[in-house]
């Protein structure tokens, strides 16, 4: 942040399970690619974000998943040729080295060119200066960079996400005791509501929108508008038959009345 303290989720979760366990943490800072690199190297113990992948998981140990992250396309707020997966065929797609973000796209089979990026910022900026066709950005990081930037009428999201990435902590792959530590004080953060409060912190509550007359008995009033249709159908139906009953029978008498007039005239 501004005072030079490392912020967020992870890192408030990472202090807390220190602090329940009685030891101490040191945090340093990289970029998410290098940050891969020291883990699987032992230069750093734990990554505190990272998307489970079964790819990933060959290399790395993971935690249970600890918050759920949607990651969506962004593009130049003018842009209206690129609204989902499918519209990234043969784009250039900025992105942050590392990211899952083209695991997934190989994964889909979408042909692109990679624009590297350091960060999500980094990727946004390159979209915003046209260097790039898109990114595809985890939405809380993106979102936060563009609202205390003043992008917002640069950039826009478009599409539902692409995913929701099962956000992870994550050690070397074989280390099972610092692994197990973390598990644990992941599970009682779970118990003890922390993770909730965490999530209530940097994302707010969403409180629901009242429901309208409308909205709760939409489909009482439906029904029974469907019924009445179907009534003033059936009664008009009803009545035309009956009209065209009435109209055989009273031809019917006329020409019995004409006989019997005939009758009586021969007679």
């Amino acid at each position: 942040d501004k005072e030079g303290e490392h912020t967020g989720m992870s890192i408030d979760l990472a202090r807390w399970i220190s602090t329940e366990f009685g030891f101490k943490t040191r945090f340093t800072d990289t970029v998410f690619k290098k940050a891969q690199e020291r883990i699987l190297e032992e230069e750093a113990d734990v990554l505190t974000s990272l998307f489970y992948s079964e790819k990933r998981d060959r290399s790395f140990d993971f935690t249970d998943p600890v918050f759920e992250v949607p990651a969506s396309i962004f593009v130049a707020h003018d842009r209206p040729d690129i609204r989902s997966l499918n519209d990234l065929n043969g784009k250039t797609i900025a992105m942050q080295q590392g990211d899952y973000a083209r695991e997934f796209l190989e994964s889909h089979k979408i042909l692109f060119k990679v624009a590297p990026t350091a960060n999500f910022a980094e990727a946004t900026d390159l979209v915003i200066a046209g260097k790039a066709d898109a990114m595809i950005g985890d939405e809380q990081i993106v979102l936060y960079h563009v609202y205390t930037t003043n992008l917002t009428d640069k950039i826009k999201k478009v599409g539902t996400s692409l995913y929701v990435g099962q956000n992870c902590m994550s050690v070397v792959e074989g280390n099972d005791l610092l692994h197990s530590i973390l598990q644990k004080g992941i599970e009682k953060a779970r118990r003890q509501g922390v993770l909730e409060s965490i999530n209530r912190k940097w994302l707010g509550i969403t409180y629901a929108i009242q429901e309208t007359f409308w909205d709760r008995y939409k489909f009482v009033i439906s029904g029974v508008i469907c019924s009445l249709i179907v009534l003033v159908l059936f009664i008009w139906f009803w009545n035309t038959k009956l009209r065209q009953e009435v109209g055989i029978r009273t031809k019917e008498l006329s020409e019995s009345r004409k006989t019997l007039q005939t009758i009586l005239t021969a007679l």
